[in-house]
């Protein structure tokens, strides 16, 4: 049985993508998948199923309508809750770290310039000895000020644009002139 649509599969979540022309009924697709799903011996959860143009997956919420992926409420909370608890606690152990760097690197997908504001606590684990996990440090003040950031940013409910656009092609050049930046060279034409 073939099914006309792209099926994307991550850990537990599947995504139908369907062709953009595509003005039949929905039951069709969701009634063949249903069928694929029992062939091969997968149950599906069906209160967790969505259909239409908005879309949960992975924790995220894909809006094909708008062209925007956004975290879903679960999951903005729970990132808010981890930053403020960082913030709250002047010290904080590796484990903890470590939880909240994987938290935020996972949602990053859904914020811009999100995976910007997470190297400080990347560099803070090199200041942890790796055989003592609940060994605890002081947060650095780099750390703290990506922290606010991220603070910030999840209490606007973030949105990162899933549109594909062709960008203009930008040139430049630069020497390595150490600090007094001599040598660029720019040029604003599309080839």
């Amino acid at each position: 049985m073939r099914l006309p649509a792209k099926i994307v599969h991550y850990l537990d979540d599947f995504l139908i993508i369907l062709p953009p022309a595509t003005t039949t009924d929905l039951n069709i697709y969701s009634t063949r998948f249903s069928k694929l799903c029992q062939e091969v011996g997968l149950f599906i959860k069906v209160s967790k199923n969505w259909e239409g143009m908005i879309a949960s997956s992975g924790g995220m919420g894909m809006d094909t309508e708008n062209m925007v992926i956004r975290l879903l409420e679960k999951k903005l909370l729970k990132a808010w809750q981890l930053v403020q608890n960082a913030i709250d606690q002047a010290f904080v152990t590796l484990l903890k770290l470590q939880k909240l760097m994987r938290y935020l690197n996972f949602i990053a997908m859904a914020i811009p310039l999100g995976r910007t504001f997470l190297w400080c606590l990347f560099n803070m684990q090199l200041y942890f000895l790796t055989e003592r996990s609940y060994y605890r440090r002081r947060t650095l003040s780099e750390s703290q000020r990506d922290l606010t950031w991220w603070q910030k940013v999840l209490a606007m409910t973030p949105v990162r644009s899933i549109r594909k656009e062709s960008r203009k092609t930008i040139l430049m050049w630069s020497d390595a002139a150490g600090t007094k930046s001599l040598g660029g060279f720019y040029i604003d034409t599309y080839p």
